[in-house]
C-alpha cells in the first residue's frame, strides 16, 4: 500500500523523540565508516552497451523483470498510527536480518522480516532485496525519514554481494551513495544526485544471486525501498569486468543527452505551422518507410495550450486499420494539467516568450508508412508548429511498434484502482505518464492532507505473475515525500506541477522504462495504480498515458 503521509511522519518522529527522551546512549553498536568498498567496475560490457543503446528500445526481449521492496506484507503487525494500520505499512519490511547487524533494539516501527535470519553467513545488516538467477540490477530506490528537510543519512551503510562471494562488491555510507561521493558509478547520471532519496541505475551484474543490504539502522528512522532486476530466461555467466570499462563513457553520454541537440536524425517531413479547424480532421503528416522517428515535438502559444486537450492526435503505423496512438495532444506530452518544465531522456517541455514547446523522444520505427492526423473538438482554430525528426532506417532485428494506452478515471471511482494498461501478446512496457487530481483521506485527522492520493501503489501482473508491487505513487516515479522538494528530472523520470489548493491537489509526473530498466512480457500485461491508500474517495480525476511496444 502507499506510504505514510508527511504529517504522519512528522508525528512519528516527535513520538520517537519523546520515547527516547532521557536516554543518553544510542543502544546501537557504533558503525565505523567503511573502507573503500566498491570495486572498480560492477557491470559487464553487455550491460553498459544496453545502458547506452536507446535505439534498441523497440526490440523486444525475453528477459523477466522483477521488483521487490518494502511493500506492506499485510502481516497484521502492530502499527504506530491508525493511518498506517489501514493497510499502509510500507516501511521497515525486509527480507531477513544478517547474523551481524547494527540495528537499534528500540525501533519506533519494529522491522518485519520475511525470514527470521538470513541463510547467507556473510550478510551484515538487513536485506532489502535478494534476486536469484542471472541478470543485472536495473534500479535501486530508497528513502528514509532522516533524508527529509535537507538532512542526510547518518550511519547507514549500503552493501551489495554478488554470487555468494564473502566480500561485498559495494560497501559505502548511504549518504555518500546518494550524493555521489562514493564514486562515478553512483553520481549522476547513474544516480539522482543530492536529495531526499536514492534512485540508482548502474547495472550491477550477477550470475546466480545478488543480495542488497542496509546496516546501521537507527531508532528514529524508517525506510522505504524498491529494487528491480532483469533476469535472463536461462543461466548466463554474468561477471563484472575487473577494471573500469570504456563502455561506461558512452553510457554517461547517452544518459546525459536530454538536450534537443543530442537527439539524432533529420527532418522526416518539412517542419511547419499547421491550423486545425474546429470539427474537422486534418492531415498532419504522411511518412514513407522504412524509417524511425526519434523526435516528435510541437510548439503552441501558451494561450492555446488548453485547447490541445480538445484536439485528438491519431497515428497509424504501416497497414494497421486502427491507430496505435489516439489521444488528446496534451495527454501525449503529459501537459493536460501543467506542461512539463524539465527534461528526461524521453519527455521535455519549456516556455519561451509566450510559446510552449513539448517534445517526445521515444523511438518509433515502422516499415511502410506513418500517418498522422488530428481531429479537433475545440471551439476555435488551433495553431501549432509540428516537427518530426528521425532516420530512414529501422532496427536490424524484429521490433515492436509504439502504442499508447490512455485511461481516465473521474470521481466517483468505480473501484480501488485506476487502470494503466491491459494488453495481450508480446510487448514491452516503456513508461507511464500520470496527470493526477485528488484529495486527502477526508477524516479530519492529523493525517488528512490534500496529497493523500499519492499513497497509491503501482501493480503489474506480467504473463500472469505479479512482478511489480509498489510502495507509493511518488516512489514509483523516483521521488519521495509527496515531491515536497519541488520539480525534478533525471534520465528516467520527472515530476512537476505539484499544486495544493486544500482540500484538493494536483501533480504531473512520468517514469520511463528504457535502456536497462526495460520491462518485457511475452503473453500479457495488466498494469494498474491503486487510488490513494485503497480509498477511492481520494480521487478526483486521474489521467494516465502508458507507452508500450507491441
Amino acid at each position: 500500500m502507499g506510504r505514510t503521509i508527511h504529517r504522519a511522519r512528522t508525528l512519528l518522529f516527535v513520538l520517537a523523540v519523546a520515547s527516547v527522551a532521557g536516554c543518553s546512549d544510542d543502544p546501537r553498536p557504533l558503525v565505523p565508516a567503511p573502507p573503500p568498498g566498491t570495486r572498480e567496475e560492477l557491470a559487464d560490457e553487455a550491460a553498459l552497451e544496453a545502458l547506452a543503446d536507446f535505439g534498441a528500445l523497440p526490440v523486444l526481449g525475453e528477459d523477466r523483470y522483477v521488483q521487490t521492496g518494502s511493500q506492506d506484507r499485510l502481516s497484521g503487525a502492530p502499527a504506530p498510527a491508525d493511518f498506517v494500520e489501514r493497510g499502509n505499512r510500507d516501511m521497515n519490511h525486509f527480507v531477513c536480518r544478517g547474523r551481524e547487524a547494527s540495528i537499534s533494539e528500540n525501533q519506533l516501527i519494529p522491522p518485519i522480516y520475511d525470514e527470521d535470519a538470513c541463510p547467507e553467513p556473510y550478510v551484515r545488516g538487513v536485506v532489502l532485496s535478494r534476486f536469484s538467477g542471472s541478470g543485472y540490477l536495473a534500479r535501486l530506490w530508497l528513502t528514509a525519514s532522516s533524508l527529509r528537510n535537507g538532512l542526510v543519512a547518518n550511519d547507514e551503510v549500503l552493501r551489495i554481494w554478488v554470487d555468494d562471494e564473502a566480500n561485498p562488491v559495494v560497501e559505502e555510507l548511504l549518504a555518500d551513495v546518494i550524493d555521489g561521493k562514493a564514486g562515478e558509478m553512483f553520481a549522476p547520471p547513474f544516480g539522482d544526485g543530492p536529495g531526499n532519496h536514492l534512485a540508482w541505475y548502474y547495472p550491477v551484474v550477477f550470475a546466480k544471486k545478488i543480495v542488497i543490504a542496509l546496516d546501521g539502522l537507527g531508532p528514529l528512522e524508517y525506510y522505504y525501498h524498491q529494487a528491480g532486476a532483469v533476469l535472463s530466461p536461462e543461466a548466463a555467466p554474468r561477471k563484472a569486468a575487473a577494471a573500469r570499462l570504456a563502455a561506461r563513457d558512452q553510457a554517461i553520454a547517452v544518459l546525459s543527452s536530454t538536450a534537443e541537440g543530442a537527439i539524432p536524425g533529420e527532418p522526416l517531413v518539412a517542419p511547419g505551422a499547421l491550423t486545425i479547424e474546429p470539427g474537422q480532421t486534418t492531415s498532419l503528416a504522411e511518412i514513407s518507410g522504412p524509417a524511425t522517428i526519434h523526435h516528435l515535438s510541437v510548439e503552441v502559444a501558451e494561450a492555446q495550450l488548453a485547447a490541445l486537450r480538445d484536439v485528438t492526435l491519431s497515428v497509424r503505423w504501416d497497414d494497421d486499420a486502427a491507430p496505435a496512438l489516439s489521444l488528446p495532444f496534451s495527454d501525449l506530452f503529459a501537459a493536460t494539467l501543467d506542461p512539463p518544465e524539465n527534461a528526461s531522456l524521453v519527455l521535455a517541455g519549456s516556455k519561451d516568450g509566450g510559446t510552449v514547446r513539448l517534445a517526445l523522444r521515444l523511438p518509433m520505427p515502422f516499415q511502410k508508412a506513418a500517418v498522422f492526423s488530428a481531429t479537433s473538438a475545440a471551439a476555435a482554430p488551433v495553431e501549432l508548429f509540428l516537427s518530426i525528426r528521425g532516420e530512414k532506417a529501422v532496427p536490424s532485428e524484429a521490433f515492436g511498434r509504439l502504442h499508447v494506452v490512455r485511461n481516465e478515471t473521474v470521481a466517483p471511482a468505480p473501484g480501488l484502482e485506476h487502470p494503466l494498461a491491459s494488453v495481450t501478446g508480446r510487448g514491452r512496457w516503456a513508461g507511464t505518464c500520470l496527470m493526477l487530481e485528488g484529495r486527502g483521506i477526508g477524516d479530519g485527522s492529523l493525517f488528512d492532507e490534500p496529497l493523500n492520493f499519492l499513497e497509491g501503489d503501482e501493480r503489474a501482473v506480467l504473463d500472469g505473475v505479479t512482478s511489480v508491487v509498489g510502495t507509493g505513487t511518488e516512489d514509483y516515479l523516483n521521488g519521495a515525500f509527496y515531491f515536497e522538494a519541488g520539480p525534478h528530472a533525471s534520465p528516467f523520470a520527472q515530476w512537476w506541477g505539484t499544486v495544493v489548493t486544500p482540500p484538493s491537489a494536483r501533480t504531473s509526473a512520468c517514469r520511463f522504462h528504457v535502456l536497462t530498466d526495460r520491462i518485457d512480457f511475452q503473453k500479457s500485461a495488466e498494469i494498474a495504480l491503486e487510488i490513494g491508500p485503497g480509498l477511492p474517495e481520494t480521487l478526483e480525476r486521474y489521467r494516465s498515458v502508458t507507452f508500450l511496444y507491441r
